[in-house]
């Protein structure tokens, strides 16, 4: 029997993680859309919003391209995390696919990723999300946010920019692959 918040209980942790992740990437994809066109007064509608994969490719990242510095770039906890305020919001930028990955590099970027969100100062905040939201949608708005925080050193280590324009790309990419 379900006590409130999300995930549903009864369900395995290695399955919460799964479908989190999934839901957090289909769900930052549509977010970031919105935000963009609603900052520019395009869009109210959310669905009328295309994919980020629509979009042409700019260029390649190879190895020798990709500086990997630190595999551990999300280890730190942001100061906002510390403090108990919220994100700062993100300026509008275009959103146009500016990067890409091979499926090798990608697989790699993707194990970075899992080694940011399984850091405790991640895990400690997802926690304390999943027993504070009860419904799924304001569950994956707050993710959104709190993921970035994991996400952008380890986007700006491997090139992207550290931004919208830099989740709208991750996206884009995890996706295709």
């Amino acid at each position: 029997q379900q006590t409130g918040g999300y995930p549903p209980q009864g369900v395995s942790e290695v399955d919460k993680h799964r479908d989190v992740l999934g839901e957090l990437l289909e769900e930052q994809e549509r977010l970031i859309q919105a935000r963009h066109l609603n900052r520019r007064g395009c869009f109210n509608d959310v669905s009328a919003t295309s994919s980020p994969s629509s979009y042409a490719h700019r260029g390649r990242a190879s190895a020798k391209d990709t500086n990997l510095m630190d595999e551990n770039a999300a280890k730190e906890r942001p100061n906002w995390a510390v403090d108990g305020s919220e994100p700062k919001e993100m300026p509008v930028v275009p959103l146009e696919r500016t990067f890409d990955l091979t499926l090798t590099l990608t697989g790699d970027f993707v194990d970075e990723l899992a080694r940011g969100y399984s850091q405790p100062w991640f895990q400690e905040l997802l926690k304390r999300c999943c027993e504070e939201c009860a419904d799924r949608e304001k569950f994956l708005e707050r993710l959104q946010d709190m993921a970035f925080e994991v996400q952008r050193p380890i986007l700006e280590n491997w090139g992207f920019e550290g931004n919208e324009q830099g989740l709208y790309d991750m996206t884009s990419i995890l996706l295709e692959h």
